[in-house]
């Protein structure tokens, strides 16, 4: 007998409720120190970039006048540079951080770990491929911008009128959205063939991606529609306390929202990890994995320049 939608439902929270309650708490903490962490580096970060920026423009003045030397300019040219470097640092290692957390979730989904802990995402951080996944970061970011970048000449070109740029906002998200459920199995689906990933590009798990959700994205995006009702109306509901606040001048209610809002984003963020795990574990085959694959990887003797050579 086929379920109701209400049941369906149900049993899928209850699937997911014991993991959540086993894994909420560490996982959660552990975002929370990287929250807060990452915050006071991106703020020195922007502090540098301003130092940086801020005296090239008056360098690159005082220069016009002769008031000023190129060793100078060089200086603001460097503080921007640095700048620009550490952000990248700092978000490749997030990226990292959250993947280590998700391949501990998925551990923790087909029972080879109880629960995420401190000191087994660390382990999973100095072991990871480093390498690897810094390149399949950097591909799923330059396709989701090439897919974009159309939109934002359309944007460019358009720009003094609203209708038009409104349209083109809404094309935009749809595009984000489309693509980011395409690619969301990429990291899953690297780590079920990592080692034939050794010298191919990675790319491979990005096409892989695309295939395993032929067919499958209104479900995905289902599930995480439903997971994402509860952080909306929080979001909400602190958003209106620090609106109000504001209102009334009440500090506590000025900062205490924010801070309150995010705490609760931080330990809600494991459910959607989770979500993405079961959606992977439910939706894995070993014909859909082939079919993901098929024709992708390079043979070994086109790697090493055996194909190539004159016989």
């Amino acid at each position: 007998m086929k379920k109701s939608l209400k049941e369906s439902i149900k049993d899928y929270l209850n699937e997911l409720k014991p993991q959540v309650k086993n894994n909420w708490l560490t996982v959660g903490s552990i975002y929370v120190v990287m929250t807060i962490v990452f915050s006071v580096l991106f703020l020195i970060d922007a502090l540098i970039f301003k130092f940086g920026l801020s005296s090239l423009v008056s360098m690159v003045m005082l220069l016009m006048y002769g008031s000023s030397n190129y060793w100078s300019v060089l200086l603001g040219m460097s503080a921007v540079i640095i700048s620009l470097v550490l952000l990248i640092i700092l978000e490749v290692f997030a990226f990292y951080i959250v993947v280590a957390l998700q391949f501990g979730l998925q551990d923790v989904d087909q029972g080879a770990q109880l629960k995420v802990s401190f000191q087994d995402t660390w382990r999973r951080i100095k072991q990871m491929n480093k390498n690897q996944l810094l390149r399949l970061y950097a591909y799923n970011s330059l396709f989701i911008f090439l897919w974009l970048l159309p939109v934002m000449i359309l944007q460019s070109l358009f720009g003094s009128n609203q209708i038009v740029v409104h349209c083109l906002q809404a094309a935009g998200f749809l595009i984000l959205v489309r693509k980011s459920l395409d690619y969301s199995q990429a990291i899953f689906l690297y780590r079920e063939y990592q080692p034939h990933f050794l010298g191919q590009s990675q790319r491979y798990a990005l096409k892989a991606s695309q295939r395993f959700m032929k067919g499958n994205k209104g479900n995905l995006l289902g599930q995480l529609v439903l997971a994402v009702i509860p952080l909306a109306l929080w979001g909400a509901i602190w958003g209106a306390v620090t609106y109000f606040g504001f209102y009334i001048w009440e500090p506590i209610m000025i900062y205490g929202g924010p801070v309150i809002g995010v705490l609760g984003v931080c330990f809600y963020l494991p459910l959607f990890q989770l979500v993405l795990v079961k959606f992977y574990a439910q939706h894995k085959n070993q014909k859909l994995l082939e079919t993901a694959f098929r024709k992708t990887f390079k043979p070994v003797a086109q790697l090493t320049g055996e194909a190539y050579k004159k016989r």
